[in-house]
């Protein structure tokens, strides 16, 4: 993934997206191995190049609010509203 953010870095893009689809984290986890997050590598692909790094994809409320700490200022959540909603209301 790292080298992935710094091709889109030396192609001129404004920023990198770091996802991990749906459908690899279920297959991963299908395989009896834990389901990755992307937090598992945000921090090493945030050092890696000097644009910002958004993280996508199966991250709980919880994850979302670490991610400034990792270096990824801002976060795409694209689950259900009501999910997240719920959420939220169980943490507060």
């Amino acid at each position: 993934m790292i080298d992935r953010a710094k091709f889109l870095e030396d192609l001129g893009c404004a920023y990198v997206i770091h996802h991990i689809g749906y459908d690899e984290r279920r297959g991963i986890a299908a395989s009896g191995k834990r389901m990755p997050s992307p937090l598992d590598q945000l921090c090493e692909v945030v050092k890696a190049v000097k644009i910002p790094v958004s993280a996508v994809g199966g991250l709980s409320l919880e994850q979302a609010i670490q991610c400034p700490k990792y270096g990824g200022p801002t976060v795409v959540l694209g689950a259900s509203t009501r999910m997240l909603l719920r959420q939220w209301m169980a943490i507060s």
